[in-house]
C-alpha cells in the first residue's frame, strides 16, 4: 500500500482526494479478498448439500410406479407402460437409402444432343456408355471469355500426365466400340 501511495503522490495526488479526473473518483481503495482455499472463483461450500439430486432421481422413479394393494398383498405396476423400442433411438435403415438410388440406375444416356444434331455415345464392353473427348475437338471458344484457361490446359501438361492422357487415350480405342444400334 505505501508503494502505491508513493506513486500517486509523486503525481500530484493527495490524500482524501478521489482518482480520476477533477479527483471525482473513488477515495478508498479497491481491496481484494484474501483467497487461501483452493477451488474457484464464486465456489460456495453449501451449494454441494444444498441440491439433492437423489431425492430427484428416487422421487422420478417412484412417481412411475403404482401400487395396487387388495386383500391378497400389494403388487407393483408401472404407471405408463411403453414398450422397448421406444425408448431405442430410431436409425435410418440403409434399404431406403439403397432404394433411393435404385431409381435412377435404370436410366441409361442414349444419346448427346450438340447442335441440333444427334451424336451416339460410345458404348464398353461392359455395357457402359462413353464419350470421348478429344483435345483436338475442343473449341478455344467453348471456355470462359478470359481465354486464360485453354492455355493452362494445353501447356501445363507435365511428363506423367501427358502419358496418362496417351494411355487413356489408347485404352478408349482399343477396348471401346461404337454403337451403332439404337
Amino acid at each position: 500500500m505505501n508503494f502505491a501511495r508513493s506513486e500517486l503522490m509523486k503525481y500530484g495526488w493527495k490524500e482524501g482526494d478521489g482518482l480520476g479526473k477533477n479527483s471525482a473518483g473513488i477515495i478508498q481503495p479497491v481491496r481484494p479478498k484474501l483467497k487461501f482455499d483452493t477451488r474457484g472463483v464464486g465456489f460456495d461450500y453449501g451449494e454441494d448439500y444444498s441440491f439433492k439430486w437423489w431425492e430427484h432421481v428416487y422421487d422420478k422413479a417412484a412417481s412411475n410406479i403404482y401400487i395396487n394393494s387388495s386383500e391378497d398383498g400389494a403388487t407393483l405396476e408401472p404407471k405408463n407402460e411403453k414398450p422397448l423400442h421406444a425408448y431405442r433411438k430410431k436409425v435410418k435403415s440403409k434399404k431406403m437409402n439403397n432404394s433411393l438410388r435404385s431409381k435412377y440406375n435404370t436410366f441409361i444416356k442414349g444419346a448427346v444432343l450438340q447442335n441440333n444434331s444427334e451424336i451416339d455415345c460410345v458404348k464398353t464392353e461392359n455395357g457402359d456408355r462413353l464419350r470421348i473427348f478429344k483435345s483436338e475437338n475442343i473449341n478455344e471458344n467453348t471456355y470462359d471469355s478470359n481465354k486464360s484457361s485453354v492455355p493452362k490446359i494445353k501447356k501445363k501438361l507435365t511428363g506423367k500426365q501427358l502419358r496418362l492422357q496417351l494411355q487413356e487415350e489408347q485404352y478408349l480405342l482399343n477396348n471401346v466400340r461404337i454403337n451403332t444400334d439404337s
